[in-house]
């Protein structure tokens, strides 16, 4: 497996008190049809990752508490260095992926710029419109397993 999944968070959120794994909590953005596309795969839920306008990268075990916060292009400059060396770390540096398959809005982009920098030089796919073309996006990211 090279490969990770980096998908925007969700204005939508399960309604709960209790910290619940970041990939459960969000109800919208194709995160629930990317956590039931993965459900035969377990395993990939270690490389799924989640932007998150409050927490930065979150991976999909990360538990969280449902927040309110859009993420602006303000916010996205301001947390951008934080979650870059998130990025580099937990991703980059730690998982190796030869191929990135993003389902983010460009203000999530301008959050995960280091990929677009000399720390990584491998594919990377970006759909920007979670509407569009999530089923194909998170097919590849599934057949990307062999």
């Amino acid at each position: 497996m090279d490969s990770v999944f980096i998908i925007g968070c969700s204005r939508r959120k399960k309604d709960t008190r209790r910290p619940t794994k970041a990939i459960q909590i969000y109800r919208g953005g194709g995160i629930p049809e990317l956590y039931q596309a993965v459900l035969p795969y377990p395993s990939l839920l270690d490389r799924i990752f989640i932007l998150s306008a409050k927490h930065g990268l979150l991976s999909a075990h990360d538990e969280i508490l449902p927040y309110e916060q859009k993420l602006s292009f303000e916010m996205a400059l301001e947390m951008r260095a934080a979650v870059s060396n998130q990025i580099d770390a937990k991703i980059i540096h730690s998982l190796y992926p030869k191929v990135i398959y993003l389902l983010i809005e460009p203000n999530y982009l301008v959050m995960a710029s280091v990929l677009f920098s000399e720390k990584y030089n491998g594919r990377i796919i970006w759909e920007p419109d979670v509407r569009k073309k999530k089923s194909i996006l998170i097919s590849n990211f599934i057949a990307s397993i062999d």
